[in-house]
């Protein structure tokens, strides 16, 4: 199985982007690895899309795991939104200014899974890394279902990757 990570954000401020952009190196290492693990053989040939959205004003990750599986592009997207900060009580946030306003819908509680945020880092980056990292063991410790598949991995295994190489 392939993995990778994409970026679209609901904030005008180009940084947030920009630093999504600059943690794709630390999972590259992270996927390499996982996909050699052939956590399920007969879904080699498929790519798991972790399609990361960038949310101002939220204040918990949310996990969204059951989208439809693509049988004939054969990949799989789980979407994982990160909260993004306001400047007002974070330095590194970004302007009340560039939050673009979404109306999700209301069923958005009933197919996603919130996990809390510590608004502790160090830097925007370093709380883009912290956000995607978390959405991402989550959801392959929990597992997912690809074409019908039940797809996860084992604590330990994830765990010896993630102290290997996830910062």
């Amino acid at each position: 199985m392939k993995f990778s990570l994409t970026h679209s954000s609901q904030v005008s401020d180009s940084s947030v982007i920009h630093s999504g952009f600059q943690v794709n190196k630390y999972f590259d290492f992270f996927f390499r690895a996982l996909s050699e693990l052939s956590i399920a053989p007969e879904l080699d040939d498929w790519e798991l899309i972790y399609r990361v959205l960038y949310i101002g004003g939220e204040s918990d990750i949310k996990i969204f795991k059951k989208t439809k599986s693509d049988t004939i592009q054969k990949q799989k997207v789980i979407v994982v939104h990160i909260p993004i900060p306001s400047n007002e009580g974070i330095k590194w946030g970004i302007s009340k200014h560039d939050i673009i306003i979404s109306n999700f819908s209301p069923d958005v509680e009933k197919f996603s899974i919130r996990l809390p945020v510590l608004f502790d880092s160090i830097d925007l980056e370093d709380h883009i890394y912290k956000c995607i990292e978390t959405g991402i063991l989550y959801s392959l410790s929990e597992g997912f279902t690809i074409s019908g598949k039940k797809v996860s991995v084992k604590q330990d295994s994830l765990k010896q990757l993630s102290d290997t190489f996830l910062k």
